[in-house]
């Protein structure tokens, strides 16, 4: 397996475990499991906004720079906010950050196999994010 992937796929097992342990309240720990759900959701969405940046820089595309500020900022809000609503706006932030990079893709910054695994992981990580707000 390729390094991006197995990066990529790896990034999503604290999600998964976390979320079992959410949805199993294994111990009566849920509310420390989904408080450090929402701490790693909030660095991963930090991470892609810097991905973003990253995109940006490379082509001097300045929307994309600024666009790249609004994962973090959602991520930054998302840990000042009560964890019910921070895990709804992590829930909107990562499918919108794809967009983002859906719309470089188009602009011709990055490729469709980075798009590709980026769809996969997202749908992960909502996937995860919908269960545990279902579950809460």
């Amino acid at each position: 397996m390729r390094m991006d992937r197995l990066l990529g796929w790896g990034g999503l097992l604290p999600f998964a475990l976390l979320t079992g342990a959410v949805v199993t309240d294994v111990g009566g720990r849920s509310d420390l499991a989904i408080e450090i759900l929402r701490g790693y959701g909030c660095l991963i969405l930090s991470f892609i906004g810097g991905v973003i940046w990253g995109h940006g820089f490379e082509r001097g595309q300045g929307r994309f720079f600024a666009l790249s500020m609004v994962p973090f900022a959602a991520a930054w809000v998302a840990l000042l906010v009560p964890v019910y609503p921070a895990l709804v706006l992590l829930l909107v932030a990562f499918p919108a950050a794809y967009a983002v990079h859906h719309s470089a893709a188009r602009a011709g910054l990055i490729g469709q196999e980075f798009l590709r695994l980026r769809n996969r992981l997202t749908l992960t990580v909502s996937l995860c994010l919908v269960v545990c707000i279902l579950g809460y």
